[in-house]
């Protein structure tokens, strides 16, 4: 898929314990469009970063509790969302827009305008 590998394990800096969101990828000719399930994560605790062509994001989850009560049955995990993935060069890196919404985040990366598709005018002579 273009070079788009799926997690970059090189520099995997990951919190000991993580859960890899699910994704999905679209490509068009304009843009990349990462779609990241990921309940739980406050728009405060999601963090986008893009560092030598590596796209990370992570979110910090905890199951909610109610103030003064102590939890004594819990099913909900604690930990943290963690993914990478390694853009073409071909996209914008410092383009990139995140938006979070119920829980599922939307990443955009626009292509740069040199790698779209065009018609090359031919002249007749």
């Amino acid at each position: 898929m273009n070079g788009f590998d799926k997690f970059d394990k090189k520099s995997s800096a990951a919190p000991p314990k993580y859960f890899l969101p699910a994704v999905d990828v679209s490509e068009s000719k304009d843009e990349l469009v990462l779609v990241a399930d990921m309940p739980g994560v406050a728009p405060e605790a999601l963090e986008v970063t893009v560092e030598d062509g590596v796209l990370t994001f992570s979110g910090r989850i905890a199951p909610a509790q109610e103030r003064g009560q102590e939890a004594v049955h819990q099913e909900f995990l604690k930990g943290d969302y963690f993914r990478q993935f390694r853009l073409p060069r071909e996209f914008l890196a410092d383009k990139v827009e995140a938006v979070l919404k119920a829980g599922v985040v939307t990443i955009r990366i626009p292509r740069d305008e040199r790698s779209k598709p065009r018609r090359i005018p031919v002249r007749a002579e």
